[in-house]
């Protein structure tokens, strides 16, 4: 990595510590720049990854103290010769328990490591052995990153320090409960509660502390300088799906960075997106809806819908939309939607082609909690598919527009709040850890919608809705998840 290659270059640093080692790759840095693996002080408790340090280290992984649960694990990891075997075929044991069976395609690839275990496991060997050859020296020891915050390194250690970002970060990454019983058990790491504590008591150490950092908004409240001091921050990696999701780096003495090239990128990075956002006067949230309300639509790129949408619904990722608007009510920003014209690219006749609904959200307004309703009528009446006919849609073709599409997540069979509006024409149970990743459902359905575009326009559709009331009625069974929940869709 560049920022531990430029410490290690140009400072008097004779040790680097590494708690939390994961796959160790952020050694290789500091190898090329000169540190050698004898000293090099790597930790965790992770089984996998415990495995891996006592190989490199040269302990015997009996050492380790756990116990096999499983007969087939324990009978092949008996019939080993050396460490390097035995430490194979824990890790292929621990990959097939990744795989979930239930999946076609991950099946397959059960199916291939058992049916070639031979051969893979020849293949992990080897792997290992020429990872011995790098790694092979360092300090490793079963220890919580706590414990390895409180020590007294001197001047001269660089600490990096790479926590897991949410609870249970620690164990996640290989299910071992029916496999391997360990006997050093640890308290899980709280990246969003323990950090910043941490972090501070890390800058009155003598050492010096570099600390991984994830920001998912702008104004997250553990990364201001309130919390952490600007001059700490470092550029690491800002993640690509344009919801101002990135990953920083902290060091606690910034002094020792003046001279790196890069460090001008951290906020240079962040504002090549933000240049691009366009602001716009959002709703008042004492807003008052009346018949003389002016409904329009603009387009807007890319990058402004997906600002808006994380100001209204944060923690949501990247989008495959084809086309974004704004819907506006006298012209304040009142909703940002996305379409995706897959069905248009495809030439069928007598087939009425619909558009993908995949994201449409709203902010809150005072006294109208379905208010998301009002926002599905205007995308599903005349006069809005007259505007996206003759705007993204504008093309020397031929295509027959027949409704709106739309796919979300729910812990309930129906989405209440869109009764009346779009109609079930597919449901299917989903089962824990299918549901779409930008979603906190865990069980539940993916219920996908569709509706034919209606004669009204925007006045008409205005109106219909006051006067019906249903913006401001009583709220629903499932309807607070369904608001959340609105879109969370798949491609068409």
């Amino acid at each position: 990595m560049l920022v531990i290659r430029h410490l290690l270059d140009n400072h008097n640093f004779n040790r680097l510590v590494v708690p939390c080692a994961g796959l160790f790759s952020q050694m290789k840095g500091a190898f090329q720049a000169g540190i050698k693996p004898e000293q090099v002080e790597a930790s965790d408790f992770s089984f996998f990854t415990s495995m891996l340090g006592f190989l490199y280290s040269g302990k015997p992984l009996e050492k380790l103290g756990y116990e096999i649960l499983d007969p087939v694990v324990e009978r092949e990891h008996d019939q080993c010769e050396d460490d390097f075997e035995r430490c194979a075929v824990m890790m292929l044991h621990l990959k097939l328990r990744q795989f979930k069976a239930t999946q076609f395609h991950q099946r397959r690839f059960i199916n291939y490591y058992l049916e070639n275990k031979e051969m893979v496991l020849r293949e992990i060997v080897t792997s290992l052995k020429n990872n011995h050859l790098i790694y092979g020296g360092i300090d490793y020891e079963m220890a919580d990153l706590r414990e390895i915050l409180s020590r007294e390194y001197d001047e001269q250690t660089l600490v990096f320090i790479n926590p897991p970002s949410y609870s249970g970060g620690y164990t996640v990454m290989f299910p071992i409960e029916d496999m391997v019983r360990l006997e050093y058990l640890v308290e899980e790491f709280d990246y969003d509660s323990e950090f910043p504590e941490e972090y501070w008591k890390s800058k009155e150490k003598k050492w010096t502390g570099l600390w991984t950092a994830f920001g998912y908004k702008a104004d997250d409240s553990r990364y201001t300088t309130d919390t952490i001091p600007a001059e700490d921050f470092v550029f690491a990696e800002e993640r690509p799906n344009l919801h101002l999701h990135t990953e920083y780096m902290t060091i606690t003495k910034p002094e020792l960075l003046k001279t790196f090239p890069h460090k001008s990128m951290v906020w240079a990075r962040q504002d090549q997106f933000m240049e691009k956002v366009k602001q716009y006067k959002t709703v008042p949230i004492d807003f008052v809806l009346k018949e003389t309300t002016k409904i329009s639509i603009k387009f807007i790129n890319r990058e402004s819908a997906l600002y808006y949408r994380s100001l209204w619904a944060h923690k949501l990722g990247n989008s495959n939309a084809d086309d974004f608007g704004m819907i506006c009510l006298d012209n304040y920003a009142f909703a940002v939607y996305g379409f995706n014209y897959a069905d248009m690219r495809r030439f069928r006749l007598g087939v009425k082609d619909d558009l993908h609904l995949l994201f449409g959200f709203n902010p809150k307004i005072n006294g109208y909690p379905r208010l998301n309703r009002l926002v599905m009528r205007i995308m599903t009446c005349r006069e809005f598919k007259n505007i996206i006919l003759n705007g993204p849609l504008r093309t020397n073709r031929l295509f027959n527009v027949g409704g709106v599409k739309t796919t979300c997540y729910s812990k309930y069979r129906k989405v209440k709040l869109n009764s009346g509006i779009f109609k079930v024409y597919a449901r299917e149970k989903v089962k824990e850890g299918q549901a779409h990743q930008n979603t906190n459902i865990r069980t539940g359905y993916k219920i996908s919608y569709r509706t034919d575009f209606n004669k009204l326009d925007f006045k008409e559709v205005l109106k219909n809705a006051l006067d019906s009331g249903e913006l401001v009625g009583p709220k629903v069974h499932g309807e607070n998840d369904g608001e959340k929940e609105r879109v969370i869709s798949q491609s068409a």
